[in-house]
């Protein structure tokens, strides 16, 4: 499951000063979506506790929008610690679809024009969001 740390502008629907949300372009489902920290730490551990609970509540927020967007029933949520930024993945799963690391495990797929015509619905749903309103 790799992908770029380094989101296509177009992709992008949540973006502050602390952090961007994108869906991913060789997605292993629709919805697959990224959020990094826009800073350069390599390890969760070396997050402040308070910046910790920021990104916590802004994953929180970004798995309801694609919930909603993808109406789906969950999102499976990876931390994984290959990159030079502390990012996650969200990955929609569909009512019926694969489930568990089989959803991991899938052929990739490129971004569809449903899912980038989804992207609008998702700066939506996000653009109440403001970082400053949890800090």
């Amino acid at each position: 499951m790799m992908s770029s740390l380094e989101p296509p502008e177009n992709n992008v629907f949540y973006e502050d000063n602390f952090c961007c949300a994108w869906l991913v372009s060789e997605a292993v489902a629709e919805g697959h979506t990224i959020v990094a920290l826009k800073e350069e730490i390599t390890d969760i551990n070396n997050i402040p506790l308070a910046d910790y609970k920021v990104l916590a509540e802004i994953i929180y927020f970004v798995r309801d929008a694609l919930i909603k967007v993808f109406k789906v029933d969950n999102v499976y949520i990876l931390y994984i610690n290959d990159r030079k930024r502390v990012h996650f993945h969200l990955i929609p799963r569909a009512k019926g679809g694969v489930e568990g690391l089989k959803l991991l495990t899938q052929a990739p797929h490129q971004l569809s024009d449903k899912e980038l015509e989804n992207i609008h619905m998702l700066r939506f749903l996000m653009e109440s969001f403001k970082l400053e309103e949890i800090i």
